[in-house]
């Protein structure tokens, strides 16, 4: 543990922080902190602030050094980092559970904030579930854990929003998983260079081609979904969006005006809690399948957006909403209205089937006339599923405490040889569909495919209902009764939120 009145660190409350870091640059009487101002106003009040000063910050090194340490002005090269805290405090010790994270004070009069990270709880809005990564962060010799997701604002001379998209995307993975790196503004651009028709400093931006084979060349093997009114298909991309976010996949999202003039680039990363009662209800009313998937439901998803703080929440459908606001509000920006032009998927490489894919061969197993749904039970009862992505390593360490599956069932899957990745679909009886009195959510049956295929029957690795086992024939599914009932716990393991504490 340590004291804080023996470091050089300033404190300050939500109501004197910027203040306080005015004090910190001579210049600084010239910085626009509106975008700070905006953050502020998106956390929760009694927070605590600390103020470590002078602070190197890699990513604003980076650019310094690559352009600002080039102008005729001279540009300081340290930062501040303001650390916050649920509440005031004396003293410190590693892992204290009170940090809820930093951002940076960048000393770019126009641009101050910079890159942060911040727990989804230190805000006022928190009803969402996203993809979230750990880091350790050392505060004067401390070591401070947490969990959220890295946000950054564009300079909009070094980088811009596509960058900045592709820069949060990458720190991601290159912070969640070993086996991804991550990539500074300059690499970035280094990354592009030989492909690009244009200069790349002072940045204008970068095309999804460029953003695209960006990606591919650290090992993301890219998708690429463009909306498009004489695409048939197009209706189902958002359905495609929506798998992909419940895989814990998190992507890069364009937006275009419907002249197509202005652009803009953001990160989708999770979407918002809808109640189970809302999905059962609007199910009822409708009488066209004997099962749905709630891919299908309209629900805003959360953004990384460098022109709003982190974890903003908004539409994807028609005209995106925040922006239709911000232009009520801001005069010079009248005119602007986005919509989604396309979105771009990073996936591994022993990923084959994509989400259409996956969506496309669901619909025809589940609508086929002798193992479809519809053949498991006659009557009124029906069935809402639930298709995502997952690695069979995190599927079969779900199972293990699950003290609503049999062993036999347990067994059988734990046992069972299957690819890295697999697409799973959760089946839920309609009436069962809202969770228990324990907050419980199980589904009465599950379809497993192998995610190395690229749409047949014979990826059908598992498909149970009830007391039904079906038998993967190659070219049909035959249906076998057993006394086992199946059952089994809602799994909830890529998007993390209030139910498990914010914890990746």
């Amino acid at each position: 543990m340590k004291n804080l009145e023996n470091l050089t660190i300033n404190y300050a409350s939500k109501d004197s922080l910027i203040e306080c870091i005015r004090s910190h640059f001579d210049f600084c009487l010239f910085f626009d902190f509106a975008r700070v101002e905006k953050l502020l106003s998106k956390l929760k009040d009694g927070l605590s602030f600390y103020i470590e000063a002078p602070y190197i910050d890699s990513h604003y090194r980076d650019t310094y050094y690559s352009y600002y340490a080039a102008k005729f002005q001279n540009y300081e090269r340290n930062c501040l980092r303001i650390h916050i805290f649920s509440e005031s405090i004396e003293s410190i010790e590693d892992n204290d559970e009170r940090y809820l994270g930093y951002f940076i004070i960048r000393p770019l009069p126009e641009h101050p904030l910079g890159r942060s990270f911040i727990a989804p709880k230190a805000f006022t809005s928190d009803n969402f579930i996203c993809c979230l990564c750990h880091q350790t962060v050392n505060f004067q010799g401390i070591n401070l854990s947490l969990d959220a997701f890295l946000h950054v604002v564009q300079d909009e001379e070094t980088h811009k929003c596509a960058e900045s998209a592709v820069w949060m995307l990458l720190s991601y993975f290159g912070t969640k998983f070993c086996s991804h790196s991550t990539l500074l503004p300059s690499e970035i651009r280094r990354k592009i260079d030989s492909i690009s028709l244009h200069r790349l400093l002072p940045s204008n931006g970068l095309t999804l081609e460029e953003i695209t084979v960006c990606l591919n060349s650290v090992n993301h093997n890219c998708l690429y979904y463009l909306f498009d009114k004489n695409n048939p298909e197009t209706f189902l991309y958002f359905i495609v969006m929506r798998i992909y976010i419940e895989s814990g996949m998190p992507f890069i999202v364009a937006y275009t005006d419907k002249d197509d003039n202005n652009g803009h680039v953001v990160l989708a990363i999770g979407h918002e809690n809808i109640g189970f009662d809302f999905v059962k209800n609007t199910f009822s009313g409708m009488s066209d399948k004997c099962w749905h998937d709630v891919s299908i439901y309209k629900k805003n998803l959360v953004f990384m957006d460098d022109n709003f703080p982190p974890y903003e929440i908004d539409n994807c459908e028609e005209v995106i909403e925040r922006y239709k606001k911000h232009s009520d509000e801001n005069k010079s920006s009248d005119g602007i209205e986005y919509f989604l032009r396309g979105f771009i998927v990073p996936t591994h490489k022993h990923m084959h089937m994509d989400a259409l894919a996956a969506y496309k061969l669901v619909n025809t197993i589940f609508d086929e006339q002798f193992s479809g749904l519809s053949s498991v039970r006659t009557g009124k009862n029906r069935w809402i599923t639930r298709l995502f992505l997952t690695s069979s390593k995190d599927f079969k360490n779900s199972l293990i405490d699950d003290s609503f599956m049999v062993e036999d069932h347990r067994n059988y899957f734990l046992t069972k040889l299957l690819p890295r990745f697999i697409w799973v679909c959760e089946i839920y009886d309609e009436g069962s569909y809202i969770p228990n009195n324990n907050n419980e959510q199980v589904c009465s049956g599950i379809l497993v495919l192998d995610a190395t295929e690229v749409g047949s029957l014979n990826s059908v690795l598992a498909y149970f209902v009830e007391n039904l086992r079906y038998e993967n024939c190659g070219t049909y599914l035959l249906p076998n009764e057993t006394n086992l009932i199946f059952r089994k716990k809602t799994y909830q393991h890529n998007l993390k939120g209030a139910w498990n504490e914010w914890q990746s």
